[in-house]
């Protein structure tokens, strides 16, 4: 007679995540820092430098690439735009990143570049070395390819034409569109369009938060909650049309394009 008794059934969460399983090796973007710091705020070994735009000061800090990644656009371009760009809105602007992703943040969170109104930067588990509002610019890999579904709607129509204008190739094989990239073309969508659109975002923090709240904490406090109230895609509408109309702009008084400056 059995006795009911069967041991690989004692357990019956043994071997799932409800037991604990992977969760040493679940995907996910790891926080290595004592502080409250962002995982895209951590950066590794890394080249300081600092340069002035506009009578101030601007910091640009250069994390070293991983094998096949590169820094597309140089701190000379950067400081190229930053000049031609109005010096009202570049006000406060005091450090730029060139981040090199790891492969997780690759695959889970791929971006040109990205903007922090106060970015806490430094190596993970170590105080911060830089404090401030900051514009990441992304280390990219030209051999990686950039695959789109097909179901379009307008704005990825217009994103697909864009990327085309900066002269990634496109590959249609009747179920996703694939851009190749080079070099130069990751270097005019970043520096053309993803800077000037991060630009536009800090100016729309200026003109909604630190201007009105003219140096009161209290207030700032207040209208950044204001401003966070907002949709996300109220806010990127906005930083999308000043690196449209800045791009038209600058384009008409011949300022861009340029080429590679040190």
């Amino acid at each position: 007679m059995r006795s009911g008794y069967n041991p690989t059934r004692r357990n019956r969460n043994i071997g799932t995540s409800a037991q604990g399983h992977g969760s040493d090796n679940r995907f996910t973007i790891p926080r290595i820092c004592q502080e409250e710091r962002t995982w895209w705020e951590q950066i590794s070994a890394y080249e300081f430098a600092e340069y002035t735009v506009y009578g101030r000061s601007v910091a640009f800090i250069t994390e070293k690439t991983h094998p096949g990644y590169i820094h597309a656009c140089t701190i000379g371009d950067v400081l190229t735009i930053l000049g031609s760009l109005p010096q009202r809105d570049v006000d406060g602007m005091n450090t730029i990143v060139f981040r090199q992703p790891t492969s997780k943040q690759r695959i889970m969170a791929p971006v040109w570049g990205r903007m922090a109104y106060s970015a806490s930067i430094g190596r993970p588990a170590k105080r911060e070395s830089r404090i401030g509002p900051a514009n990441f610019l992304e280390a990219q890999s030209p051999s990686e390819i950039l695959n789109m579904s097909e179901s379009l709607d307008s704005e990825d129509l217009q994103e697909v034409e864009r990327l085309v204008a900066d002269g990634h190739r496109l590959e249609d094989n009747g179920k996703v569109l694939k851009f190749h990239s080079t070099p130069e073309s990751i270097r005019n969508t970043q520096l053309y369009r993803t800077l000037i659109h991060e630009i536009g975002q800090w100016v729309d923090w200026l003109e909604n938060v630190v201007r009105p709240a003219g140096g009161k904490l209290e207030d700032e406090e207040m209208l950044s909650e204001n401003y966070f109230s907002r949709s996300k895609n109220e806010r990127e509408a906005f930083a999308h049309r000043y690196a449209q109309n800045m791009g038209r702009l600058l384009r008409q008084r011949n300022l861009i394009p340029f080429s590679t400056t040190t």
